[in-house]
């Protein structure tokens, strides 16, 4: 999955960065279709938009991962495997997380732009919403433990200086 690994820790520390930030900007999105289809009656045009843009915005950071996912897998989920299994487990399960979170935001709304004004649509789309944004609030608690350890030469900090010989 993905390309080539990114060229310096630097590059991937600020990709790694603006993915945390999407992901969280499109989660604070997330909620506004789930409160915006609470209220009776037909969905506002603003519902509409914010479904939509949610799941646009959701779609970034997945994105985002894509890119970043060869670097991790080349310079960082090595060493979490030998060093720091639950931390690489924690990065799994964000990952899950995240994907049930965009495929939950894309299906919400694709249902409320397809029901109209049926309120059994409102009522599918909003909880549609309101689990992904349960899943991309997992995603991003597990996402800010696994940054604070996770970052390419991690391994070479937490084992303390080293000697040349």
């Amino acid at each position: 999955m993905g390309g080539a690994a990114l060229d310096g820790a630097f590059a991937y520390a600020l990709l790694a960065r603006v993915h945390g930030l999407l992901g969280f900007l499109g989660l604070a999105l997330l909620l506004h279709p789930v409160v915006a289809l609470s209220r009776p009656g037909r969905p506002t045009r603003g519902a509409r938009w914010a479904a939509g843009l949610a799941a646009a915005l959701i779609s970034s950071p997945v994105l985002l991962g894509w890119i970043l996912y060869p670097t991790y897998r080349q310079a960082v989920k090595p060493g979490l495997l030998r060093d720091a299994l639950p931390v690489a487990l924690a990065f799994e399960t964000k990952e899950h997380l995240g994907a049930m979170c965009l495929a939950l935001s894309l299906g919400g709304a694709a249902v409320l732009f397809a029901a109209g004004a049926a309120p059994v649509g409102r009522r599918a789309a909003r909880a549609l919403f309101a689990a992904a944004f349960a899943c991309g609030l997992g995603a991003g608690a597990l996402g800010l433990g696994v940054a604070a350890v996770a970052h390419p030469g991690w391994a070479r900090v937490s084992a303390g200086p080293t000697t040349n010989r």
